[in-house]
C-alpha cells in the first residue's frame, strides 16, 4: 500500500540550524506573549513575582538538562563554562564566556530578552529585576558550595556595557 512520500523524518540533520533559530526567537516570544497575558489577568506585581518564579525554575531545570546532555562534571569552571555557553546560546544572547581562576563570567553584548522588550516598546518593565532575582537561585544550582555567590552587572538596559554574570569558582 502507498500512502505517499515520506518528505521528513524525525532524524533530519539538514535543516538543524533553521530548527533551532526558530527555536530561540519561540522561546523568547512565548515569554513576552506569556508575560503580557499574565499582566493583563493579574496585574504587575503578581506578573513580575511569578515571572521570577518560572524563570528561577526553568534556569535550574536547563542547568540539570545542560549537564545531562554535555556530560560535565558539576563544580568545575569547564561546568560553569558549558552551562552558561548553552544558555546564552539557547536564548540567541550575543555573548562570550570568560574562564577566570576564581570566577566564570557569562557577558552578555546583546540580550534577546532586552532586545524583545525595546521592540515591543515595553519601557516600563525593567529586565533588571528579575535578572537579579535570578542571580543567587541560579547560581546556587551551578555551584552549591558556594550557596549562589557571584554578582551580576547589568549594563545593558542603560547602555552602560554589559551584563556580567559572574559565578565564584571556589578553590580558584
Amino acid at each position: 500500500m502507498n500512502d505517499g512520500e515520506v518528505v521528513a523524518r524525525t532524524a533530519d540533520p539538514s535543516d538543524a540550524a533553521a530548527r533551532f533559530d526558530i527555536a530561540q526567537r519561540m522561546i523568547v516570544t512565548l515569554d513576552g506573549l506569556w508575560f503580557r497575558n499574565v499582566l493583563q489577568a493579574l496585574g504587575p506585581e503578581a506578573t513580575l513575582a511569578m515571572d521570577i518564579r518560572v524563570f528561577q525554575s526553568q534556569f535550574k531545570i536547563a542547568t540539570r538538562t545542560i549537564r545531562q546532555r554535555f556530560g560535565t562534571e558539576p563544580g568545575s569552571s569547564a561546568d560553569k563554562a558549558v552551562v552558561f555557553e548553552q544558555m546564552a546560546r539557547l536564548y540567541g544572547h550575543d555573548f562570550e564566556v570568560v574562564v577566570a581562576p576564581n570566577a566564570v563570567t557569562m557577558r552578555l553584548h546583546r540580550c534577546a530578552f532586552l532586545e524583545a522588550l525595546r521592540a515591543a516598546g515595553r519601557t516600563d518593565h525593567d529586565c533588571r529585576v528579575v535578572c537579579r532575582a535570578l542571580q543567587k537561585p541560579w547560581f546556587e544550582a551551578i555551584e552549591p558550595r558556594t550557596g549562589g555567590a557571584g554578582e551580576v552587572r547589568l549594563g545593558l538596559p542603560d547602555g552602560t556595557g554589559t551584563c556580567d554574570w559572574v559565578i565564584v569558582q571556589p578553590g580558584g
